[in-house]
């Protein structure tokens, strides 16, 4: 595979794709600290075992690496997964050898990945259908020189989906030559995330919390996505590593670090209640509110609510020299028995209409408009 790499180097003219933060620079190898420092460097350690193993060719076989990485809000799990995925594109020189994705198009948007089931093609309605066909053909060579492949926002993704991506990839990774292996031997697979944070959005599904209380041994015909996905929860947690600081708060404010860790446990006080209200952003001085505003990710119980916010956010980017555009889509004659969609789940049809102008904050993938 590392030879296959080599020989396609000089034949692509892709450019990295680095990660870069909101200054513009490239996540790099001196930008991790402390605990997050440890976790690269115990990666680096493993690729450099795994580049040895392939180099002398003595039938020394590799041990996958199976990690899961925790912690909280602010710890540096974002900043670990930029570092690392930078740090193999960098030193492969090709951006396909390290896929990133997540549960939700937020959460994907925010790793810099696509989402786990457009990445592994899983159907959420049916996670125990096979892979086949124009898809499985996409996912070959989406896969062919994977050597990474990190999934955040871990407590969100439900053992189905889970189980389905790896039946998928294991499918599919370096040209299917290693399906019996899991995910196809792909050396370095890593879930991040905060088990303490957001379930699943389906209350019923299982995820990280609930795994040691199911049965897997219910009888099944053929392969159980569910059942796989508990398994590989499993083996994903004999090798984890915590990152316990918070670099994101002030850390002279124990008080307020306190606060948050006792939130995040569930443990929270009626003092810990009040102080979070006086935070109230309605109490804020005008110039200190319009700040938090403009940088502020903003959540919604439904959707009437986000689509008048979303309109307003358009209507005050709007202006003579950049007004709004609605691009409306329009099945040609040669393509008339496709359908346009206004839903999520529906493959890579082509949407009824965009609302859209210069400086919108968008995350658009498939046949929809792709901003650079």
């Amino acid at each position: 595979m590392l030879q296959q790499i080599a020989e396609h180097e000089q034949e692509t003219t892709e450019k990295l794709k680095l990660v870069c933060d909101s200054t513009g620079h490239e996540f790099n190898l001196n930008d991790v600290h402390e605990d997050q420092e440890e976790i690269v460097y115990f990666v680096l350690q493993k690729l450099q075992e795994f580049l040895d193993i392939k180099k002398e060719r003595k039938g020394k076989k590799f041990e996958p690496v199976r990690l899961t990485v925790t912690g909280a809000a602010g710890s540096g799990k974002s900043r670990v997964v930029h570092v690392l995925t930078n740090t193999f594109r960098r030193i492969f020189g090709r951006n396909d050898v390290v896929h990133i994705c997540a549960p939700t198009g937020a959460a994907a948007n925010n790793a810099g990945g696509q989402t786990l089931h457009r990445l592994a093609a899983v159907n959420p309605f049916k996670p125990n259908e096979d892979i086949k066909g124009k898809k499985k053909d996409n996912m070959i060579d989406c896969f062919r020189f994977a050597l990474m492949l990190i999934m955040d926002e871990r407590s969100m993704i439900t053992c189905e989906n889970l189980g389905a991506a790896e039946k998928h990839i294991a499918t599919t990774a370096h040209c299917g030559n290693h399906e019996n292996e899991d995910w196809g031997g792909i050396p370095f697979v890593i879930m991040v995330g905060d088990d303490y944070q957001l379930p699943p959005a389906s209350n019923k599904d299982l995820n990280p919390f609930n795994i040691l209380q199911e049965s897997t041994k219910e009888r099944v015909t053929g392969f159980n996505a569910r059942s796989n996905g508990v398994e590989q929860y499993k083996k994903m947690t004999e090798s984890v590593m915590h990152l316990s600081s918070i670099k994101r708060q002030d850390e002279n404010d124990q008080a307020f670090l306190s606060l948050l860790q006792r939130i995040r446990l569930g443990k929270q006080t009626l003092h810990d209640a009040r102080r979070i209200l006086q935070l109230d952003i309605a109490l804020l001085p005008a110039e200190e509110r319009q700040k938090v505003e403009s940088e502020a990710i903003y959540l919604f119980a439904n959707k009437e609510p986000r689509d008048q916010h979303n309109l307003h956010c358009l209507s005050k980017e709007c202006n003579n020299e950049n007004p709004i555009a609605i691009i409306k889509s329009k099945i040609s004659k040669r393509h008339s028995k496709e359908k346009t969609s206004s839903k999520h789940f529906k493959d890579d049809r082509t949407p009824q209409a965009t609302v859209i102008c210069r400086n919108a904050t968008v995350c658009l993938c498939g046949r929809n408009i792709i901003l650079e």
